[in-house]
């Protein structure tokens, strides 16, 4: 009896053994799996393309049901993937929205003086950027920019093969874009970064779009005519008035100004409708702003310094065959932070489910099936904190002079700061983004250099209404 119990005990001992023997080889093979995907050794990964528009608001594109026929071919790519309806930015600047947008980290830029050399060097090179990740695992990878606070020397190009500064306007960086890809070598997979800067102010676009949107049946309704506010470079305008950097000589009217937006959104989207032609069907493409612009609300005209929804909702639409099924409207709360992340476990998920803690952000594919595991989207600018709670869709604002705003969006226009009725919401936002505060959002550029500006950088600039 005796014998027959250590041989039993034996064997168990045996099973045991192999059983965790199999566990152990399991788990090497997941591993390897996931190096293996991360260097691309699998099968070919799919063509990424990410555009960002500077200052595109969401509410003037028609597949978000904006009056004017300004984006047919980015509404017929929302047609044809998914179209996430309430994005927001984390914040209401290029110089602090991109970092965030390009890491999927909650990263700012401090305050500095870009027009008097501090520009150099913004993001410090340990912040890992979306580009340098998909380098790692097989891409070749290109940028082209037209905005100058993210050109080359400043840490934006960090993990590109390729990066490109184009000054003009879509047409232009467009032209540049095809050029690449026609001398494209295809033995690697691409992701090509593109920022359009059309809908940033002044609002130029070639001749033939430029009157689009003039005297038609819009022109007229609630207009306003606006005085010019001489403020020095690099500063925004009283409100109610327009800076000389969106200034057109001789107009005053609000209209004017919104129908040359309206246009400049027309112009860019059909550059991006050019560059459609010369992808894939298979390509994914994500369409989406760095932030939107003012366009009245708020008694603020045609600059992005202000954290309401016009500014910080912005687009983001995914055309991805293989991700997203088309023609998916997704009403849940999402941030522009999430967009690293569905990009990298669209590509490799074996890795990304090792690494998701490094990210703020979360993949928006979850966000597509169910509501994520998530409680606010915060949005920021030097001095400026505004955190949302997605499940109540309230939102709370602080500014430097200790002033406080609370909104029950969508509404906007009534500051409930004071209303009994919210007053444990408002404890809870206060003392959460607090909390959030003591960790967030990072600064990045702690080595920033000063550097001269070059004559394309301020050409550039120039272009762009930040100097004359």
């Amino acid at each position: 009896m005796i014998k027959k119990n250590m041989q039993a005990g034996e064997l168990k001992l045996r099973k045991n053994a192999v059983l965790a023997i199999g566990m152990i080889v399991g788990l090497g093979i997941a591993v390897f799996a996931c190096v293996l995907a991360y260097s691309g050794t699998f099968k070919r990964k799919p063509d990424i393309i990410l555009i960002t528009c500077d200052a595109l608001r969401a509410d003037h594109l028609g597949c978000y049901g904006y009056k004017r026929m300004t984006s047919p071919v980015i509404d017929r790519l929302a047609s044809d993937g998914a179209l996430f309806l309430n994005c927001f930015s984390t914040s209401c600047s290029t110089l602090h929205a991109i970092p965030a947008l390009i890491s999927g980290r909650y990263l700012a830029v401090s305050e500095l003086d870009v027009f008097n050399g501090e520009s150099c060097n913004i993001i410090d090179g340990k912040f890992t950027l979306l580009a340098e990740y998909l380098r790692k695992s097989g891409y070749q990878t290109a940028a082209f920019v037209c905005n100058d606070f993210v050109r080359q020397g400043t840490g934006f190009e960090h993990g590109f093969d390729v990066f490109k500064m184009c000054v003009g306007s879509s047409g232009t960086v467009t032209d540049k874009i095809i050029d690449f890809l026609n001398r494209y070598n295809r033995a690697k997979p691409y992701f090509i970064w593109v920022h359009y800067c059309d809908t940033h102010v002044p609002y130029f676009s070639p001749a033939e779009f430029s009157a689009v949107f003039k005297n038609d049946r819009f022109y007229n309704e609630n207009n306003a005519v606006l005085a010019v506010d001489l403020v020095p470079r690099g500063t925004y305008p009283k409100d109610g008035s327009i800076s000389r950097k969106a200034f057109h000589k001789g107009e005053f009217s609000s209209n004017y100004y919104t129908a040359l937006y309206d246009a400049a959104i027309r112009h860019n989207d059909s550059q991006i409708g050019r560059l459609l032609t010369h992808v894939d069907d298979n390509t994914v493409i994500i369409v989406t702003a760095d932030h939107g612009e003012s366009l009245g609300e708020h008694n603020k005209y045609f600059h992005h310094i202000s954290m309401y929804d016009e500014v910080l909702r912005i687009p983001l639409i995914i055309r991805d065959n293989g991700y997203f099924k088309g023609g998916k409207k997704i009403p849940v709360l999402v941030s522009s932070v999430d967009i690293v992340p569905t990009i990298l476990n669209r590509i490799n998920p074996f890795w990304y489910f090792f690494v998701k803690n490094r990210f703020d952000g979360i993949d928006l594919a979850r966000a597509a099936g169910s509501p994520p595991n998530r409680k606010y989207i915060y949005s920021y600018f030097p001095g400026i904190r505004c955190i949302r709670d997605v499940k109540k869709n309230i939102k709370y604002m602080i500014f430097p002079d200790d002033k406080e705003a609370l909104y029950r969006i969508p509404d906007e226009e009534n500051n409930l700061i004071n209303d009994d009725s919210l007053r444990d919401e408002k404890q809870e936002l206060k003392r959460s983004l607090r909390a959030w505060l003591k960790e967030y959002p990072v600064n990045v550029d702690g080595n920033r250099r000063k550097c001269a500006l070059d004559e394309q950088a301020q050409e550039n600039l120039r272009s762009m209404g930040y100097i004359q």
